[in-house]
């Protein structure tokens, strides 16, 4: 109940039913009124003028006044008025007794004044009571009209809160906002001296003890109990009132804590929810409480409206920590995938392959770069979109289509595109697909890898165009060999000596043809098998050079050919392989006597080169022969190419292969030009 409600129903309980206050200024009338209410039920009170009669109504509280109206200082009619114009006394009823002739004037006044009743004198006994009784009952009956309209004034205004608690309570899902709210309005309803709500956390194993005391900010604090929370009922008083005793010994709060023996001291009422108690609501007052059952039923009600908003603020509490551990998990999960993505993109990116993935329908779901280079459009556009777009025209696009219609769950495919590195070629595209299937068979999706073969093909064709040149160059031979030695079986007698040294020098000549042939083959054939290792070792390029000129000079002149030899130090010194070093100089200083006629000359140049801050070995080779066309540059260290397409001048057309295999196999360089004396200029340049 609130202070005002409760202070309007102490006034109409302060009024005594059975107490009479009598004024009049005549003792003998005061007298004469003992004897006629001697044997009631009514305790009289009497005073002698209109002053005492008020102070005497004031402190005795009688329900009935009784006045004569002609009194010396304050009449009766005075002494009605000051009554009713006080809130203590107002409610009490008032009969006016008078000896004088009753006239209608009298009445009506006294009756406007708030008069119950007039009575003349002289009266009898009888009349007297019976008018007495008369007004009592109906004084009774209009008080408790009074009292129970206070009372139905008083159970709106505590409904009407508890409407205002239920509608508060639901519109939050903000535990303290509820509790805090919830307390003030149990003060408010109930005018406890303090509210305490008790439930337990499962996540630290603590009872939350929420404080609330008149005047003071609400509380939540922590408190352990023994044996634990599954065992205790916390709407034991006794309990409740130790919780609160050891809140106040240890932290001294300032409010009052009631003494464990004075239980009458405190209402509880537990919170239940689907059968199981999760809390208890205690009420704390000055002085033992009777609860009526009206109010006992409005506590019942708001214990459960409060249970019931708790309990939804917990499973909001419960939803929201849920969320938060879900939207950490998406979020971890999420910057997985996102590191996976990353990493499978990388991975992607770095694989020189192209690679294609389709969903179901088709569409384009990635490409790595590989990828879009080779369709020639970038991965925004692409992404998406369907390979049956009738903008993706072209033969790889059709490739593609072919493998994603082709019902073999692996298949292979190929396609020439145009190399837009290198305009008028073509690149050599192996596509293989793969069907991306589920566990119950279901393809999802395909992969497409593209695959540039054409250094492999390449390579293929080298093989093809090699062994043709090995082919075509040991027939020459073989058939020279072959023919000679059958003209000597069959005509062996009737030649001369002479054509027979002729025919067995011819014979001799091809099989060095051969040999050198078959020898320049092993030696590629090595250096593309990885076979042929390099030895390094510290070798002096101008002596190793001064000594293969010195054999090959002999060569030389027999074509009337000089061959000279010049270097910048008789010291220049080079880590390489000397067998290697030494083909290399062999197969430069023989092509250009080859390809030198008779009168004409050789230079090997020596020296050093600076190519930044790295130092080089520099060997030129000059001739005056027939020179080379720039055109045939190119093709120069083709294996089995021939400037002299016409097999005039003898060789295998490998020696400028191995010369390029041995440069490239120490990082050096090799390049052709012609010479300004005429003939050519083979320039090799390699690292100290």
């Amino acid at each position: 109940m609130n202070e005002q409600n409760t202070n309007t129903v102490s006034i109409h309980k302060e009024l005594d039913p059975n107490k009479i206050l009598v004024v009049d200024d005549i003792p003998m009338n005061l007298e004469l009124m003992k004897i006629m209410f001697r044997d009631s039920n009514y305790e009289l009170v009497f005073a002698n003028n209109g002053s005492e009669g008020l102070e005497k109504a004031q402190q005795e509280s009688p329900f009935l006044i009784i006045s004569d109206i002609q009194m010396p200082g304050m009449s009766g009619f005075e002494l009605c008025k000051r009554i009713k114009s006080d809130d203590q006394t107002k409610d009490a009823a008032v009969i006016f007794v008078t000896a004088h002739a009753r006239s209608s004037r009298q009445v009506r006044e006294g009756l406007e004044m708030g008069a119950d009743e007039y009575i003349s004198r002289p009266f009898e006994r009888d009349e007297l009571l019976a008018r007495v009784n008369a007004v009592a009952r109906l004084k009774r009956a209009e008080l408790e009209a009074q009292q129970q309209a206070i009372l139905v004034a008083q159970r709106n205004k505590e409904l009407e809160l508890l409407n205002e608690l239920a509608v508060a309570t639901t519109s939050s899902l903000d535990l303290q906002r509820i509790l805090a709210f919830s307390m003030q309005k149990l003060f408010q309803i109930f005018n406890a001296e303090m509210i305490v709500i008790l439930m337990p956390d499962e996540s630290t194993q603590k009872l939350i003890v929420n404080i609330a005391s008149a005047g003071a900010e609400s509380i939540a604090i922590p408190v352990s109990v023994k044996p634990g929370l599954s065992s205790i009922d916390l709407s034991r008083r006794k309990l409740v009132a130790s919780i609160l005793t050891r809140i106040g010994n240890e932290h001294n709060y300032p409010f009052t804590i009631p003494h464990p023996d004075n239980l009458g001291l405190i209402t509880t009422v537990p919170m239940v929810s689907k059968e199981e108690a999760i809390g208890a609501i205690a009420m704390i007052d000055r002085q033992p409480r009777q609860f009526a059952e009206v109010e006992w039923s409005q506590l019942i009600s708001a214990v459960s409206i409060i249970t019931v908003a708790i309990e939804n603020a917990q499973l909001f509490s419960k939803v929201q920590n849920f969320n938060r551990r879900l939207e950490r998990k998406v979020q971890e999960r999420t910057r997985e995938l996102a590191e996976e993505k990353d990493k499978v993109e990388a991975i992607l990116s770095s694989i020189v392959d192209g690679v294609l993935v389709l969903d179901a329908n088709n569409y384009l779901v990635t490409l790595n770069n590989a990828a879009q280079e080779m369709v020639g459009s970038d991965e925004e556009s692409l992404i998406g979109r369907s390979i049956t777009s009738e903008e993706l025209v072209s033969p790889l696009w059709n490739c593609i289509r072919y493998l994603a219609d082709n019902s073999e769950k692996i298949a292979t495919a190929s396609v020439d595109i145009p190399n837009i590195n290198k305009p008028g070629s073509y690149l050599s595209i192996q596509a293989h697909s793969a069907k991306v299937q589920t566990d119950t068979g279901e393809t999802i999706g395909m992969a497409i890898v593209l695959s540039d073969v054409t250094a492999i093909m390449e390579v293929e064709r080298m093989k093809a165009r090699f062994m043709a040149g090995v082919t075509h160059e040991l027939k020459t031979p073989l058939a020279v060999i072959r023919l000679h030695t059958s003209n000597l079986a069959a005509y062996h007698d009737r030649l001369s000596q002479e054509k027979r040294e002729q025919l067995l020098k011819a014979i001799q000549a091809q099989v060095k043809q051969l040999t050198s042939l078959v020898e320049d083959t092993l030696k590629l054939s090595r250096f593309d098998a990885g076979a042929d290792s390099i030895e390094r070792q510290s070798v002096n390029l101008s002596q190793l050079a001064g000594q293969l000129v010195d054999e090959m000079r002999l060569l030389a002149e027999e074509k009337e050919i000089a061959l000279n030899l010049s270097a910048s130090s008789p010291d220049i010194i080079l880590n390489a392989d000397p067998k290697k070093l030494k083909w290399l100089l062999n197969n430069l200083i023989d092509n250009a006597i080859k390809f030198t006629p008779a009168g004409g000359s050789v230079g090997v140049q020596l020296g050093l080169d600076m190519e930044g801050s790295k130092q080089s070995a520099l060997i030129q080779v000059t001739d005056t022969g027939i020179g080379i066309p720039v055109d045939e540059y190119e093709r120069l260290f083709d294996r089995f190419y021939r400037v002299d397409s016409a097999h005039t001048i003898p060789g295998t057309g490998l020696g400028l292969s191995i010369v390029k295999e041995i440069v490239t196999a120490y990082d050096g360089s090799i390049t052709v030009a012609n010479s300004p004396d005429g003939g050519s200029m083979f320039s090799v340049s390699l690292p100290l």
